[in-house]
């Protein structure tokens, strides 16, 4: 007997999702005949419960005594009716209110939720 999918969406955003996301996405935008590329926020997708969970360092070498990563890979989970794309920019809230943005990947959906593997650079 399976869980109903609408239960555990239910559960995910009360009790697993404890960040928010704002999606960002490239837009081509013209000014005077020319053509170029500017991130732009995309408006229904502005406050996404979501979970980010962090990986660890696979070994030493990823890490000194004295600095934290340059590049941390982590996994973005939400729920799989959000319209993501390979390449979105993702704003994440944390519970303290605290802001960083990760670049993700593509996105891999389930019944119950999707996941987006994200890069967060040039943390020091």
């Amino acid at each position: 007997m399976g869980m109903n999918v609408s239960i555990v969406a239910d559960i995910n955003e009360r009790y697993f999702y404890r960040e928010l996301a704002a999606v960002w996405r490239m837009v081509g935008t013209s000014t005077g005949g020319a053509t170029k590329q500017e991130l732009q926020p995309v408006t229904e997708l502005s406050a996404i419960p979501c979970r980010v969970s962090v990986k660890a360092p696979d070994s030493d070498q990823d890490r000194t005594a004295s600095h934290s990563p340059l590049v941390v890979t982590a996994t973005l989970f939400c729920a799989p009716e959000h319209k993501l794309q390979a390449g979105d920019t993702f704003d994440i809230t944390n519970k303290q209110g605290e802001v960083s943005r990760w670049v993700g990947g593509v996105p891999s959906k389930h019944s119950s939720h999707q996941e987006v593997s994200v890069i967060l650079r040039g943390r020091a």
